[in-house]
């Protein structure tokens, strides 16, 4: 799941960048905020429609991160 992460979430999701709420940088911080991750994938609002082509989740990525982040977010 780390790939998806640094790919699609860590360019705006990080620290300091003013524009989102929480870094996802790294496990503990995805882990952290698992529950809200999964709600937010879950309802397809992350990542947002205005956020790029570059960081859109295929249907592949969004079921494999939901299935992730049901599990419990594993650290593998």
């Amino acid at each position: 799941m780390a790939s998806v992460f640094v790919s699609r979430c860590a360019p705006c999701h990080y620290a300091g960048n003013p524009a989102v709420r929480f870094p996802l940088q790294g496990y503990a911080q995805v882990s952290g905020l698992s529950g809200s991750c999964l709600d937010q994938v879950y309802t397809c609002r992350m990542p947002p429609a205005d956020a790029g082509t570059a960081f859109v989740l295929s249907a592949a990525e969004r079921k494999d991160v939901l299935t992730w982040l049901v599990c419990g977010a594993p650290n593998n």
